[in-house]
This record gives C-alpha cells, structure tokens and sequence, in this order.
C-alpha cells in the first residue's frame, strides 16, 4: 500500500484536521483527512461512514478517495488536492451570470448522480465544493450523509450537528432523521443565493435585486415545505437549463457523455443505452481525443454495463483508448489520472483481454514519463493473483512491448512476485 507522508497542515476543525501530503513515490500534493484520536466511538463510525459513502460514489463532481487507513488509529483517507472553494469564490461571483450558471451546472450534476446512488449529503454548503477551476470541482464532506435506504441510525449525534445554519432546510433544524434529497434540494437553493448576492449573513431568503428566472429557482428550492420544493434536482436542473439558456439539443459528444453518466447510476434501461453509446462512439470514432476523455470518464458501474452487454465493441474501446493514451506526451498530474483510470477500469472489467491492454497502457505511460506514482499502480496490476486467461493475456501483451519498456519493468519489479509466464515475456529476447 501507497505510504502518504504529512508535509503541512491546512486547517483543523472539532473533530479532525487536514493535511497536505505527498505520495511516497512522487512529487504530487494530495490532501489527507486525519480524525483527532480524542473523537470517541461514534465519531470513528461516522467517519468511517463518510469514507464508504465516497468509496461507493464515482463521478466527476464528487470527491475521490485514492487512500485509506480505517483498520486502526489514526484513522485517515486521502483525496486530490484542490486550490480552494466555492465560498472563496464568492466574491468573485457576483454579476456573473456565465461563472455562476458553469460552476452551478458542476454541482448540480455531481449531486443528481449522489441521489441517484441513494446518497444525500446534509450539509451542503460553498465549502464542501472543492475547486481548481470552474469546471473542475467536487462535492466534498459527506460526513453527515446517509444512504437513503441504509438501515443505520438517523439519530443526532450529540457535538456533530446535522448541517450548517445558514444552508440547512427547516426539517434538519426540527429532525435531523426527516431530512432528504430535498433537504439537499433547499441547500443548493441556499448556495444559489449566495452566489447571486454575496456572502449569506442571516436565513433570509429575500430574493431582491435577482434576475426574476433565477430568483424563481431559489424560491421554489427554499420553500418552508420539503412538498412544495422540487422534488428532485433532475427536476431543478431542467428548469435551470431553461433560465440559464442552456440548449436541451446536444451535441453527439454531450450526449455521449450523459449516457455515460447515466450509466453510472440505477438504471432499468441500462442495456439499451449501452447500445446508444457504443453506436454513437462508432460514429465518431476518428475523434480519438473524444473517444480518450469518454473513457477517461468511465465509472466503474458504466464501464461494466459495457462490457457486460457488448464484449467486442468494450474490446476495442479500450483498445483505442490505449493506443491514444500511449502515443501522446501528457502533463506529470494528467498521467496520474490516466493510470488511476486504468486501475478503476482494471477493477471493473473481468476480461483478460481489456485487463492485459490496461497494464500495458499503465506501464508504457509510467516509464514513458518516468512517474512513479503510474509506475506503482503498474506494480500493484501486475501483482495480481491471474486466472490461466489473464496471466498469458498479460504475458502475450508484454512480448509486444519495446525492449526498453520490459527492461525497466524487470527493473523495478520484484520477479519472484510474478507469474513465470510473465517473468518469461518479461525476459524474452534477452
């Protein structure tokens, strides 16, 4: 497992602190949330809870965990760091009607997908939207979320709380255990708010001085009454859309990527979307920069629906993603991301052909761009305990590799942890 070394405290709260910290094979910042060791019991299942809860959730706009330590004290997850948030945003937003409308539709989509997945978040608020840019950001702290169907205690936790005054929905503030997906629904009325007028400084949600379409979108997400709210944000978003201008006429890529989120959620049409997306990536499959972004943004969930109905066409879309991946030069952090997606899709798709593709892709963009963070993921891939199918697979994908590439696999790699067949391809020629 991936050591993470503490470089620098960002900020500490009641019960746990942040720190900025580094991987131990490489130069990347990442920041871990540490519990203090004084939070009793139920303060550990709470935030043991949170990580599950992030573990289970796969999408763009909400946070990731890329490390864990929960068996003993102290307990911490690490996630990527981010510049800063919305609320230092805020300033900055004020009669800017496009900024708001971009950065809100991330939001948006980050927790239609959460709802989908069963999940509502409770405490909602600018600073548990983590940014970098206005279309790079994630829905962070779901410390005091719950699964909608989870048979765990709803009870209130004496020095928690159940959300943040300024941005909690009447029900929370009477109940904590009433509150739902529409209790989110009110936040995000909340946060709208904010960003049209500035800093929130009292509960009031006196629209004056916003454009008439926008004020109607945070009077009906505020409403006193959860039944009188929209009453889901796929509801809210459209209505957004609308005030906003946003065309409901996409583009091929657009669409492509909604089936593909789509398909990361509860779906009882899953295998005829699987049959929309994969008709229209053949359309446009001379786009190899498209056909790269759509399965970098694969969920594990989608990209198992893929393989699952279509085992071919999932073939050769990762077969098109590798060679694209394998013949660019990509920016330190991005080959990161590329091997985390390879690993995810790894996880996901028990084919021994795909998985075979994916090491090679992970080894080739690790020592390719000498990053050790991808060349770690490489070792934990090709570590694996393999079925007869997968070990001469891997070893058959291996053989094609250049001289060099198997050179600095034998290299690094422990050979005693590999199949022979492996440690075979691995030498061959030499």
């Amino acid at each position: 497992m991936a050591r993470y070394i503490d470089t620098k405290k960002l900020g500490s709260g009641g019960f746990g602190e942040v720190w900025l910290c580094k991987r131990d094979q490489g130069a990347e910042d990442f920041a871990k949330k540490k519990l203090l060791s004084s939070v009793d019991e139920d303060g550990v299942r709470r935030f043991q809870r949170e990580v599950r809860l992030l573990k289970q959730l796969d999408h763009p706009n909400v946070v990731k965990v890329v490390g864990i330590h929960l068996q003993k004290a102290p307990f911490w997850y690490v996630m990527p760091r981010y510049n800063h948030t919305l609320y230092t945003e805020i300033p900055n937003l004020k009669g800017d009607s496009d900024r708001v409308a971009a950065i809100f539709a991330e939001i948006l989509s980050g927790m239609e997908y959460a709802h989908g997945e069963g999940v509502i978040h409770r405490d909602l608020k600018p600073e548990n939207i983590l940014m970098n840019d206005d279309d790079d950001l994630v829905i962070t702290d779901f410390g005091l979320g719950r699964a909608l169907d989870s048979e765990s205690t709803r009870n209130t936790i004496t020095g928690f709380g159940m959300g943040t005054f300024l941005y909690m929905a009447p029900e929370q503030m009477t109940n904590a255990k009433h509150a739902d997906q529409r209790s989110d629904i009110y936040s995000l009325g909340r946060i709208l708010l904010e960003m049209h007028i500035g800093r929130l400084q009292t509960p009031s949600n006196d629209t004056t001085g916003v454009d008439g379409g926008v004020a109607h979108l945070i009077e009906k997400c505020t409403r006193t009454e959860p039944d009188r709210r929209y009453q889901s944000v796929e509801e809210l978003r459209n209505d957004f859309n609308a005030v906003f201008g946003i065309s409901q006429t996409m583009s091929p890529y657009d669409e492509i990527t909604q089936i593909a989120k789509q398909l990361g959620r509860p779906s009882a049409d899953a295998q005829e979307k699987v049959e929309r997306l994969l008709d229209l990536i053949s359309q446009h499959r001379s786009d190899t920069d498209m056909v790269h972004e759509v399965v970098m943004g694969l969920s594990s969930r989608a990209a198992k629906r893929i393989l699952k109905y279509d085992k071919p066409q999932a073939r050769q879309l990762v077969d098109q993603f590798v060679s694209h991946a394998t013949s660019q030069g990509w920016g330190f952090s991005y080959t990161d991301d590329i091997g985390r997606q390879c690993s995810s899709l790894f996880q996901a798709m028990n084919d021994p052909e795909i998985r075979a593709n994916l090491i090679y892709c992970v080894m080739d963009v690790g020592f390719g761009h000498n990053r050790w963070a991808v060349m770690a993921i490489f070792d934990d891939l090709i570590e694996q305990d393999f079925t007869v199918a997968e070990t001469l697979a891997v070893a058959e994908k291996l053989r094609n590799a250049s001289p060099n590439r198997r050179r600095q696999a034998r290299d690094r790699l422990t050979m005693s942890k590999l199949k022979p067949e492996i440690v075979e391809a691995l030498m061959d020629g030499e």
